[in-house]
């Protein structure tokens, strides 16, 4: 009997919007095509009721010479999906990969049997930490392997030694008391009361209840700007990054995954000061290449970002271990092994 030759598609949603989940099925996309013909199915382009795309899903999904690399990112849907792939079409399955993203999501699969079993007939699931395999071995799937948030390498040279007193922040992600920008602000308004100079520059798009409050609140300290949404071309967001001596990051949302910056913070050589809330501790190396706040309140952030402003040497040797530790996170280290099992 004749073998027949599979065919790859990537199923997910692709940029634009840019976010954590198409910037990283962008990214392993670009990669895999480098090595083998591959299409793609976006979801984004089906949530937009393209029937086109629709139809040439369903026609893929039924097809005997069909596997993919599956990166969907919503809990549910990937729920759904993985079920209606197991009935109709499980020898794709047993040829396909599926990226799993997302901070509780692996605590979903566990939680039902046959989530679970639908989930072994996969060739492999990757997830992004050690501590999100750990509960998937422990609930008995063994067809489990780590792909962190990767970045592919952009080349940045590691930033210089600063000289300036100014104490000089950024946050990156969407502007919310879930985000943790209230006690940012509150944090800062207690250094500006104590003399200590710092400046903190926020990047993000306004959460529209907290909008207001925003906007009254920065008006109110000198230290803090608004800058509005990064347009990240290219490399550009990691030469940002280095305008700056520290990222701050303490996030309050119970769903946090890996967040992308935490990740971009290290290739750009900025430490970073992150809330000890589901992985992020696992990213930041607790007084190696940045702080993770235990208590994630003001008074801790507050301490922290004092140590960093008195203690200029030890923020320059975070941000060299920082720059290190980010090639963990380089798609280079994982890519091949993704390729031949997709072969």
């Amino acid at each position: 009997m004749e073998m027949i030759k599979l065919k790859l598609y990537y199923l997910g949603s692709f940029p634009p919007p840019y976010g954590g989940v198409t910037i990283k099925n962008h990214i392993l996309f670009k990669n895999i095509i480098k090595h083998l013909n591959c299409e793609i199915i976006d979801f984004s382009k089906i949530k937009n009721k393209n029937l086109s795309e629709l139809m040439k899903l369903i026609k893929v999904l039924v097809s005997r010479s069909s596997h993919f690399v599956i990166g969907i990112a919503s809990d549910k849907r990937r729920e759904n999906f993985t079920r209606m792939l197991y009935l109709i079409n499980k020898k794709a399955m047993r040829n396909s990969i599926i990226m799993i993203m997302g901070g509780i999501s692996h605590t979903t699969i566990v939680s039902k049997e046959s989530y679970k079993k639908w989930m072994r007939n996969y060739k492999m699931i990757y997830v992004e930490t050690n501590s999100m395999m750990t509960t998937l071995n422990n609930a008995g799937l063994t067809n489990v392997k780590i792909f962190p948030n990767c970045r592919e390498n952009p080349g940045i040279p590691k930033k210089e030694k600063k000289s300036d007193h100014v104490l000089k922040c950024v946050f990156f992600s969407k502007i919310s008391k879930e985000k943790g920008v209230d006690t940012i602000i509150e944090a800062s308004d207690r250094l500006v009361k104590n003399g200590i100079k710092v400046n903190i520059d926020l990047y993000g798009e306004i959460d529209d209840d907290y909008n207001t409050e925003f906007k009254e609140k920065i008006l109110q300290n000198q230290a803090l700007r608004y800058k509005g949404i990064f347009e990240q071309q290219g490399d550009n967001v990691y030469y940002k990054l280095q305008e700056y001596d520290l990222l701050l990051f303490p996030t309050k949302w119970k769903n946090e995954g890996v967040p992308g910056i935490l990740i971009e913070s290290k290739i750009a050589s900025l430490p970073a000061i992150a809330s000890d809330i589901n992985y992020n501790s696992e990213i930041v190396n607790n007084g190696e290449d940045g702080i993770v706040i235990r208590q994630n309140n003001v008074d801790d952030l507050y301490k922290a970002i004092l140590l960093m402003y008195n203690n200029r040497e030890l923020l320059y040797k975070m941000s060299l271990k920082a720059k290190k530790s980010a090639e963990k996170y380089f798609i280079d280290n994982y890519i091949n092994e993704i390729i031949e099992l997709l072969k």
